[in-house]
């Protein structure tokens, strides 16, 4: 039996190399896989296996767009349709938006980039996070001219100001703009995933009218007594 499998690997070689299209596309689409795989997979340990410290994390919910006319499902949200939401709806207690967004670091040696977020006021607060150093946003802090601070990861905090327990109130500069460090999150916690610093989302009236460019996340949280059901209903 083992005879017969090392001849028909060496079969199965000869024929690859003589179709070196075929292999390539073989070999793409292997990568592809197992690249797919490992995503779904880091993604369900962080959440399942160890899951965040957040609180009620059963009546956390992800809000998509859909469109079937046009053929698009599971979109991101526009600004102008989140801002209507966190008006309109009842079904949520809050209603929080994000978006992934690196960051240059200027100003001590080298220029470093680090991964980042920004993410409306109440991001922390929508999904029940409560383990932080300092302080999360505060109302107002997502306006424009007043977003000039920022929440460290904790291995940021870390590897960048050497654990310095006196963090609060330093100054870092990104993407060219002074920011006061106001928190620090607690180890481990990286949402949205590889997130090592967090701003605010800082939308402009003009920014927050843009109803055709759907470049946001949005979070809820449901209210106690409301059902999955009739908030997939309220927002329809």
């Amino acid at each position: 039996m083992l005879a017969d499998l090392c001849q028909d690997l060496r079969y199965g070689a000869r024929m690859l190399l003589k179709n070196k299209g075929f292999t390539l596309v073989v070999v793409l689409s292997l990568a592809l896989g197992i690249g797919a795989n490992s995503t779904i997979f880091s993604i369900g340990n962080a959440l399942l296996l160890k899951p965040f410290p957040f609180e009620n994390l059963e009546r956390l919910v992800l809000i998509r767009e859909n469109f079937p006319n046009q053929d698009m499902k599971a979109t991101g949200v526009s600004p102008a349709d989140f801002f209507d939401w966190r008006e309109q709806t009842n079904s949520f207690e809050e209603l929080a938006a994000y978006r992934v967004r690196d960051f240059t670091i200027t100003g001590s040696g080298e220029p470093e980039s680090v991964s980042g977020s920004v993410v409306s006021e109440n991001f922390f607060r929508t999904i029940g996070l409560s383990q932080v150093k300092g302080r999360t946003f505060l109302t107002g802090e997502d306006q424009p001219g007043r977003d000039q601070v920022a929440i460290l990861g904790h291995g940021f905090w870390q590897r960048k100001f050497a654990a310095n327990p006196n963090v609060l109130g330093q100054t870092l500069t990104l993407n060219g703009r002074v920011v006061t460090v106001v928190g620090v999150m607690p180890p481990h916690f990286d949402f949205p995933f590889g997130t090592q610093v967090w701003m605010p989302l800082a939308l402009s009236q003009q920014q927050a009218r843009v109803r055709d460019v759907r470049n946001l996340q949005v979070l809820a949280h449901l209210k106690t007594n409301t059902t999955i059901e009739q908030a997939e209903a309220e927002m329809r």
